[in-house]
């Protein structure tokens, strides 16, 4: 049997280990607070418990000026569209963040990431899906190079929440 205890990452990263879910969470949480000016996250499958968790990473986190979230249209209906809007108010009011987010309907955009990755000011990470911080699924959250020019070809071939959802719509599984 596998001693899921003595799995350590390199420096700069993060572990979800199996069973040890309080501090899964923690970690996703930790990254969320430590990011600075910007959140950037390229998510395929970003659904409600990562709206949720990245809302209680910014409870700790003042300084995110910008978020800028890139999805697959898996897990959107008019539910997560309503939320998205409801969270968009809020962080735009009480704490003056810019919140955006972009639906790939593209099948080879699509099918180009598999991973997640959060960027923010001077780091990228390859990092992971709120559900597997929950489920503890064993992953690592790794430092990489920067994913800029990906996440900004990616935002532009996205389609806005907000502005494109009737063309999103044709696109939902029901």
């Amino acid at each position: 049997m596998v001693d899921y205890n003595k799995i350590i990452g390199k420096e700069n990263s993060g572990v979800i280990i199996p069973g040890k879910d309080y501090d899964n969470i923690m970690t996703y949480l930790g990254y969320i607070k430590e990011a600075r000016n910007f959140i950037y996250l390229i998510d395929r499958y970003f659904n409600h418990n990562s709206l949720d968790l990245l809302r209680k990473g910014l409870k700790e986190n003042n300084s995110i000026e910008e978020i800028k979230i890139i999805s697959g249209h898996d897990y959107m209906d008019n539910d997560f569209k309503d939320m998205f809007k409801k969270f968009t108010k809020q962080m735009k009011s009480d704490n003056k963040i810019k919140v955006e987010f972009r639906v790939l309907i593209n099948k080879q955009d699509l099918f180009l990431i598999h991973d997640r990755y959060l960027l923010t000011k001077n780091k990228s990470y390859n990092f992971i899906s709120s559900d597997t911080a929950a489920r503890g699924q064993l992953s690592h959250i790794t430092e990489v190079d920067d994913m800029a020019n990906l996440f900004n070809e990616l935002w532009k071939r996205g389609r806005d929440v907000k502005r494109d959802w009737s063309e999103i719509e044709k696109f939902l599984v029901n």
